[in-house]
């Protein structure tokens, strides 16, 4: 089975990590925001057959982590906070007091994400670490990319949202 990949959407993941922000008092852990990302992302998979960023997600120790905007943030601390939405506060606090334009996410990602912060908002380290620690990020390698076919099947996809998974991405490239 060749791996399925998608479009990583910059602006998408910039106010959908804002709109989580903003639900959140404008301020969270990183641990959280990943988290609450993910078990979005899996929503929208099962839902709509396409993830709402379009990153991979890396299994590390405490869970999933989305690479590429892990990454944004470790550059951002090195940097010393050089970015208009986010600061980081103490190494792992993120801020901002900036508002997600909701015209750039799509309804049923915003929906998905909605869901996934009332789920999610109120468990605190440990039970994110335990309930992101599902069949997607067992079956990877530590710090290697989880498998969204897997994510999705973590949520409750059967086959058919399976191969319909595979299509968009294989559209995805095809149209990239």
């Amino acid at each position: 089975m060749e791996k399925i990949y998608f479009y990583f959407n910059l602006e998408v993941c910039r106010h959908a990590m804002l709109y989580i922000l903003n639900q959140l008092n404008n301020r969270c852990d990183l641990h959280k925001l990943f988290k609450i990302l993910y078990f979005a992302e899996q929503k929208h998979l099962v839902d709509y057959g396409v993830p709402i960023t379009g990153d991979c997600y890396i299994a590390m120790k405490n869970g999933p982590v989305p690479s590429a905007i892990y990454n944004f943030f470790k550059q951002l601390r090195e940097e010393k906070n050089r970015d208009e939405d986010f600061h980081i506060e103490e190494n792992h606090w993120v801020s901002t007091q900036s508002v997600a334009n909701l015209k750039k996410i799509a309804k049923s990602k915003q929906e998905m994400i909605e869901e996934a912060i009332q789920e999610n908002k109120n468990l605190n380290f440990n039970e994110l670490t335990k309930k992101s620690h599902g069949l997607a990020w067992s079956d990877a390698d530590e710090n290697d990319e989880i498998d969204y076919i897997k994510m999705a099947k973590e949520a409750g996809a059967d086959e058919l949202i399976e191969e319909f998974i595979t299509t968009n991405s294989e559209n995805a490239q095809y149209f990239r």
